[in-house]
């Protein structure tokens, strides 16, 4: 249940909602560049409209798999600053595992053993 309201669940909600924005951020700006051609092709041959077509379906492909790559990248850095944070041992976890370490007696001789070698 925490995963999924938690914060790594919002913040994979706000990665897709992210994703989804620029795909159509970048979809509506290929459009509003390439509406003349658009226009321009409806009145010309069918076989020109589709290749007109072709192309403007290429700028955005082309658009999208850049948006989504640089998406990824950023997503990959986060992941890993992520994961690793979630790693590190909180203060109160190393003095545990210090005491534990510490407190038992067989480390402890060995400990004491080392120490009058040298």
């Amino acid at each position: 249940w925490n995963r999924l309201f938690g914060i790594q669940g919002w913040v994979e909600f706000l990665k897709s909602l992210g994703k989804v924005g620029f795909a159509i951020v970048v979809l509506s700006f290929t459009l509003s560049e390439d509406h003349r051609k658009l226009l321009a092709g409806m009145i010309t041959n069918p076989v020109a409209f589709g290749l007109v077509i072709r192309g403007i379906a290429v700028d955005i492909l082309v658009a999208i798999v850049f948006v989504m790559g640089l998406i990824a990248a950023i997503d990959i850095v986060w992941s890993r600053f992520h994961w690793k944070q979630d790693l590190r041992m909180s203060k109160q976890e190393v003095k545990d595992e210090f005491k534990q370490s510490e407190g038992d007696p067989i480390v402890k001789s060995r400990l004491r053993s080392l120490a009058r070698d040298r």
